[in-house]
């Protein structure tokens, strides 16, 4: 498992050698990403997918080598981190039988700290969550089936 800037910092600092995510992909390496404040200062998963990408960017500066994508980083939070802890059979997606652990975002919800203008398309309203969401763009929160939270939830 990747966590982002916690790897960065237990490896002595940004241009220190830390994991090279598509070479280990290649070899087929389960490779997830999470966050456990061993040595970060954020415990979100926003601010942990951000920070790979960042790390990432980084790391192939030297090799031209193409750094991750938001996609593919947020899919390392989801899908890749359920495989990688071997419950990629019971969560991670939504495929029928899973459970249902979602988070419903609204990026135009009250206060968002996102700005979208008339022409824009999912996929860049998706790219702008990613890379400046935060709890204020989630809606509801869903854990095995179960409404937990989210701003609707704590409206209720």
């Amino acid at each position: 498992m990747s966590r982002g800037l916690g790897d960065v910092y237990k490896r002595q600092g940004i241009n220190a050698e830390y994991g090279d995510v598509r070479r280990a992909i290649a070899a087929n390496v389960k490779v997830g990403l999470g966050t456990d404040m061993s040595g970060g200062y954020t415990a979100s998963m926003w601010d942990a997918i951000r920070l790979a990408i960042v790390a990432s960017t980084v790391k192939t500066l030297d090799d031209q080598r193409e750094p991750l994508s938001y996609n593919e980083a947020f899919y390392l939070a989801t899908k890749g981190g359920a495989d990688a802890l071997d419950l990629g059979d019971k969560i991670g997606s939504f495929a029928a039988g899973k459970r249902f652990d979602a988070l419903v975002l609204n990026v135009v919800a009250k206060d968002s700290p996102i700005d979208v203008f008339e022409g824009q398309t999912v996929d860049e309203q998706w790219q702008k969550m990613v890379f400046c969401g935060d709890d204020r763009c989630t809606e509801e929160v869903y854990v095995d089936g179960v409404l937990i939270g989210g701003t609707l939830f704590a409206n209720k």
